[in-house]
This record gives C-alpha cells, sequence and structure tokens, in this order.
C-alpha cells in the first residue's frame, strides 16, 4: 500500500511540475501582453498630441534605439500606417486611432483570457497540493 502512495505522489509531483510551467509560460505571455497593451495606449496618446502640431515643426525622429534624426513634420493629419505585409497606407490620425483600439480591444481580450487561464491552472495545482498532502499522511 506504501509502494502505490509513493508511485501515486510520485506522478501528483510530476503533473505539479507540469503545471507550474506552464503557470510561469502563462505569466510570461500576461506580462508580454500588458507591455504591448502599455505602448499601443502610449501611441493613441501621441496621436492625440498630433492635433497640436503644425506643419514645418521641427523634431527628432528614432531611426534605431538611441539614434535620432531632425525632421520637419509636413502634414501632421496624413500618416502612412503598416497595414501588413510591407504594405504602407495613407491614414488619418483618427483612422489610425481605430486601427490601434482595435488592437487594443483583441489585446484585452487576450488578457482576460489568459488571466481566467491562469486562475484555473492555480485551482488545479492547489487541487494536486491537497491531493498530495493526503498521500503524504
Amino acid at each position: 500500500m506504501a509502494e502505490k502512495n509513493e508511485e501515486a505522489a510520485k506522478e501528483k509531483y510530476m503533473e505539479m511540475k507540469v503545471l507550474e510551467q506552464r503557470m510561469t509560460q502563462t505569466q510570461e505571455q500576461l506580462q508580454q501582453v500588458t507591455q504591448q497593451l502599455t505602448d499601443v495606449q502610449e501611441t493613441m496618446k501621441h496621436l492625440d498630441e498630433l492635433k497640436n502640431v503644425k506643419p514645418g515643426t521641427e523634431l527628432y525622429v528614432p531611426v534605431a534605439s538611441g539614434i535620432f534624426i531632425p525632421a520637419t513634420i509636413g502634414d501632421p493629419k496624413k500618416l502612412l500606417v503598416n497595414v501588413g505585409n510591407s504594405t504602407v497606407v495613407d491614414k488619418t490620425a483618427e483612422q489610425s486611432k481605430k486601427l490601434l483600439q482595435d488592437q487594443v480591444n483583441e489585446m484585452e481580450k487576450l488578457k482576460t483570457d489568459l488571466t481566467a487561464q491562469l486562475h484555473k491552472l492555480a485551482e488545479h495545482a492547489q487541487g494536486i497540493q491537497q491531493d498530495l498532502r493526503k498521500l503524504v499522511e
């Protein structure tokens, strides 16, 4: 009987380790989505600020991390937006914000789904811990 409990405890322990890995991966995904969500919301704020920019305004445009080039604004209401597959189209700030809002909505749904998944994994882990305690006693 003790041998049977020991084998069951080993199985539960392995199941717990797999669950911990899945929880860690889910937490990392959740952090990534949260960061992306913050970035997109920040971009939306910048688009709002474009309303105050006049043509001819000088600014520095990032070329790479920490590298900027001076530039002059043409028409701040005309934006070029990458819509995928290296295709760029003209959009207004409002149209661009609409695209970004769609992304925000998708990311918020994903964030909700990941959070729910994390809760389910945590509940399952608690059940396994209880089973392990019973087997060890």
